[in-house]
């Protein structure tokens, strides 16, 4: 393809990155093409893929002049990296980081918010993460030295409706400076203090800090947590008087603690602060302990910190029970958390004191808060496919917007399963049962509801399946022969089986030889010879891909999967299944393939579909028309063009087709999931066969393909290896395969 002049892209580029910060935002979020809130190569991909063309629904025109060209590209490079997810902050991780929100449940809160998780405020850098609404009991938690004082009672219970960012750390020297022009700190270099501005700021007064037109909260659009705010993100779903931590996924206080003596891992205080007038005494840099179960450090220790609300020492017992704000007048303002120079009880989650709002002391800074913008109502353009079996199972992709945090679909009014929000912009889910007709189909997210009339029709399927392109892709199979191979079958080239919505490709029969294919860095073993031919008189359908955790749970009712949120991983049902023993998938009146009418492929099937006409150890993938492996490959270097391994699966599986299909259009078929096949282990002979099945007995079931856990070695076409028919391995799925 003929590009347009560098220096022409790079001047445009330039032109965009110096505009004004709110020309840049909305630069970056033009250029963000597929709406995933980051302008990064899959940007990119659709811009080079839609070169010179009108972009259609792809979207690559971005700036509408008619074409897919240089200025486009030069969008998606000035906006790299960027896209504010909302007007006031940029999205740095959107969704939690399992490794800092270690528990599962509020993980799950986080994500079912449809928010980002970690984002950074434009008008300050403060990097702020997201506290999801929940109800908590607030007030006196003692401590093993400590008890409550009068004024944390009574607990109640208090609901926060609504969720709201928080600044991950107190606000530091350096952050206010750079708003404000000045630093009104103690603890700096000209009273003997070290000159580390990532200290929190402090002397700054209620007023200076959310009073008055030149105060930090008037000049950044930001504010100071409510009491019931502080307190619950505190708590981060603990009871105890201080909050949980981990110091490794085995050690640490998971559900919060009561034992003073181990408040050092949370905060500094009296106790670990340093000797009285050192230059090491008082405030030190945040982030410096642990963080709480959301990821907030310094909640405890550092420096007291403003709240929005008048203190009261009865309010309690008066208290709204949803979002309470605190007195409506008062003479002085709420701060919680302790400080550097005080004992542990002023560290405890319930601990209330007041300071006036013009006392600027050095034990008192802040943190920031901000309540996100309303989210956008959805709204469904189209679905696909627009038709499936009465009997449910089809799996349709909702496309719209605002479409994040879809919480449920219904079709017809009656609820869809497997509900995954892919993105802004696409929702996937599977059809229920339902009557013969066109039904509506609704989305619903956290803003509301929408609906699309006669979207879906139910019709009585005639056979096994539905057609979705009953002729080729040459886009997908890319070889003249085989394309021409498939047509002269005379049978849909891709459709959708009726009964798990799982969608298939045709295969069509053919010769060749099947063993040994060594890699550039890998011989063949022992068991992968002799080569031999195999002839397969019959096409078949196989999987397009592996079979999902989302088309398990429908047919069978539970997912039996390692790769899920209760143990640390995402939510993504589009994962293939795994642990699922060649018994569970293939033998008795209850399993997959008894409930479905498919089966597995034999291991020739396999072979051959993995192989699509090549000969290589790995098969062939296409880049663009010009670039790729046509023909197959042998070096593992190029291994992750179309497998997860173990280079670059970070040792845990992905959602299916996220790598490069072979000739056929088959994704995954090397790595990501191991696949069961139908045969038995056995050897080869040197033979020339037809349509084998492998040994009629014996004691392990084949499996092939290599997965996310494995080297390049197990991931070439003829590597074999295999399995007890019962045994449960997270790196084992399958794949489906019927006859015509």
């Amino acid at each position: 393809m003929k590009l347009m002049n560098a220096a022409v892209i790079i001047a445009c580029a330039a032109a965009l990155m110096c505009a004004p910060l709110n020309q840049q935002a909305s630069a970056q979020c033009l250029a963000d093409v597929n709406h995933d809130h980051s302008v990064d190569g899959t940007d990119l991909t659709v811009i080079l893929s839609t070169w010179g063309t009108k972009g259609g629904s792809a979207g690559g025109d971005i700036n509408g002049d008619g074409t897919v060209n240089g200025l486009d590209l030069a969008f998606v490079l000035s906006g790299w990296g960027g896209c504010p997810f909302q007007s006031w902050a940029t999205v740095l991780e959107w969704a939690p980081d399992a490794a800092v929100v270690t528990d599962a449940n509020l993980r799950a809160e986080i994500v079912a918010s449809g928010l980002a998780w970690r984002v950074r405020d434009n008008s300050s850098n403060i990097e702020m993460l997201l506290v999801p609404a929940g109800i908590f009991t607030m007030g006196c938690s003692a401590s093993n030295l400590h008890a409550c004082n009068f004024n944390e009672t009574p607990t109640h219970q208090v609901n926060l409706t609504q969720a709201f960012y928080m600044g991950r750390y107190e606000v530091t020297q350096a952050q206010w400076t750079a708003k404000i022009g000045s630093n009104p700190s103690y603890f700096v270099p000209q009273n003997g203090y070290s000159s580390d501005t990532t200290k929190p700021v402090e002397k700054v007064s209620w007023n200076m800090i959310a009073s008055g037109s030149t105060s930090f909260m008037s000049l950044t659009g930001l504010r100071l947590p409510t009491e019931a705010e502080w307190e619950y993100a505190y708590r981060a779903g603990t009871t105890t008087a201080f909050h949980s931590y981990a110091l490794s996924p085995t050690e640490g206080q998971p559900n919060g603690f009561d034992d003073d003596t181990l408040l050092g891992n949370i905060g500094w205080y009296s106790a670990n602060n340093g000797a009285l007038g050192s230059s090491t005494y008082g405030t030190k840099a945040v982030g410096g302990k642990l963080a709480n179960g959301l990821g907030l450090h310094d909640m405890a220790g550092n420096v007291w910190e403003w709240c929005q609300d008048w203190y009261s020492s009865t309010y309690y017992a008066s208290s709204p029970l949803t979002n309470p704000t605190g007195p409506t007048t008062g003479s002085s303002r709420l701060v919680r958390g302790g400080y550097w120079f005080y004992e542990s009880s002023e560290c405890r989650a319930s601990r209330r004191i007041s300071f006036s709002p013009g006392d600027n002391l050095n034990s008192v800074g802040f943190r920031v808060v901000r309540t996100p913008d309303p989210e956008l109502a959805p709204t469904i353009t189209s679905i696909s496919p627009t038709s499936g079996s009465t009997a449910g199972g089809t799996a349709i992709t909702i496309t719209g917007t605002s479409l994040l945090g879809a919480t449920s679909v219904t079709v017809g009014g009656v609820a869809a399963t497997s509900v995954v929000a892919v993105s802004s912009t696409s929702v996937i889910a599977v059809t229920p049962e339902g009557s013969v007709g066109a039904k509506s189909v609704a989305v619903t997210t956290w803003v509301g509801t929408a609906s699309l009339a006669s979207a879906f029709t139910y019709v009585v399927p005639t056979g096994w399946y539905t057609v979705l392109e009953e002729y080729v892709d040459a886009a997908v199979v890319t070889d003249v022969t085989l394309r021409n191979e498939i047509i002269a079958l005379g049978l849909p080239w891709r459709v959708q089986d009726n009964g798990t919505g799982i969608e298939m490709l045709l295969v069509p029969g053919g010769t060749f030889m099947m063993g040994c294919s060594a890699s550039t860095q890998y011989a063949c073993a022992s068991n992968e010879s002799p080569t031999h031919q195999v002839t397969l008189t019959n096409a078949f359908y196989m999987g397009r891909y592996e079979v999902t955790q989302a088309q398990w749970t429908a047919t069978i009712g539970s997912n039996p999967s390692y790769f899920v949120p209760q143990n640390g991983y995402s939510s993504d049902t589009t994962k293939p299944v795994e642990q699922v023993s060649w018994n569970m998938i293939a033998s008795g009146s209850t399993s997959f393939m008894s409930l479905t009418g498919l089966r597995l492929p034999t291991e020739a099937e396999w072979e051959y579909a993995y192989r699509a006409g090549t000969t290589t150890a790995f098969h062939s993938y296409v880049l663009s028309p010009t670039e790729g492996q046509p023909n197959g490959f042998n070096d593992d270097k190029l291994l992750g063009n179309i497998a997860w391994f173990n280079s670059n699966s970070q040792s845990q599986t992905h959602a299916v087709g996220g790598k490069l299909a072979n000739g056929l259009g088959l994704h995954d078929m090397a790595g990501n999931v191991f696949e069961w096949c139908q045969d038995w282990y056995g050897l080869y002979s040197s033979a020339s066969v037809t349509n084998p099945t492998g040994p009629a007995t014996g004691s392990i079931r084949l499996v092939r393909g290599g997965s996310c856990y494995d080297v390049s070695n197990l991931c070439r076409a003829s590597l074999r290896t295999a399995g007890q028919p019962v045994s449960l391995y997270n790196n084992a799925g399958f794949r489906v395969v019927r006859n015509p």
